[in-house]
């Protein structure tokens, strides 16, 4: 024996626990898989048969669930959708302006008193830095951040513990005696002078090399003559005591 189940629909509205009708509301039944949507004034209509399950679901309320019994099919209905107590709270907004969310305290600049670096004075109170490359600055030393060089008392203790700092004192050491000795060195260099010794006083090459080392532990101090005719003078001086 076949039972057949006569094909019927249930109707009806759909309201708040306010009273209210809820439009736009999806009603599925799960058991043959129909969807239809409440009306602005949340009547709805669905095919349905008895034993179906009707599915009732709106955005903000609990889903709801009817198994449709012969007096759901007699009758409208009224389907009463609870609001979900899980919703996400209310933004409100204010009419001020924005802020930003951290603010850097401002600081005061560090100072300090009486910094001499090793060619100038700081002026009291600051402090100096030249934000250029660490490696073209011959008076700093890398310590503020990627880039910065402090200058003062940091850089003097530097140049004198550090195998950079000594190396240029050196070289620096190096080009001011090549600077002071300049017209001594271009004038003994110079063939010309050699053989105007040699030739006014009868001296071979050995001779005048034997008299000029002489003259050197003689007179240290005239490789930093500044003129060659001061030079000159000394060395026509040197060279005539020492003929019989």
């Amino acid at each position: 024996m076949t039972t057949v189940c006569a094909q019927s629909s249930v109707k009806g509205y759909i309201i708040a626990s306010s009273g209210e009708a809820i439009p736009y509301a999806h009603v599925v039944n799960t058991s043959r898989q129909g969807v239809v949507t409440s009306q602005p004034n949340g009547f709805f209509k669905i095919e349905a048969a008895t034993q179906d399950t009707l599915r009732f679901t709106m955005v903000g309320y609990q889903p709801y669930q009817l198994i449709i019994q012969s007096e759901h099919v007699e009758r409208e209905q009224k389907i009463m959708l609870v609001e979900d107590s899980v919703l996400l709270p209310g933004i409100t907004i204010i009419d001020r302006p924005m802020e930003p969310v951290m603010k850097v305290p401002e600081r005061e600049p560090m100072k300090v008193n009486s910094v001499r670096s090793r060619e100038e004075i700081v002026p009291k109170k600051t402090i100096r830095f030249d934000m250029g490359n660490p490696a073209n600055i011959e008076q700093g030393v890398p310590t503020v951040g990627v880039g910065g060089t402090f200058t003062g008392v940091l850089t003097h203790l530097y140049d004198l513990v550090s195998k950079d700092g000594k190396e240029r004192r050196a070289y620096a050491k190096s080009r001011e005696q090549s600077m002071e000795e300049a017209a001594y060195t271009e004038l003994i260099t110079a063939p010309a002078t050699a053989d105007t010794l040699q030739t006014q006083y009868q001296l071979t090459h050995s001779e005048y090399e034997r008299l000029l080392a002489r003259f050197n532990q003689q007179y240290p101090d005239a490789r930093k003559l500044p003129t060659k005719s001061e030079i000159w003078g000394l060395l026509h001086y040197f060279f005539s005591q020492q003929m019989p």
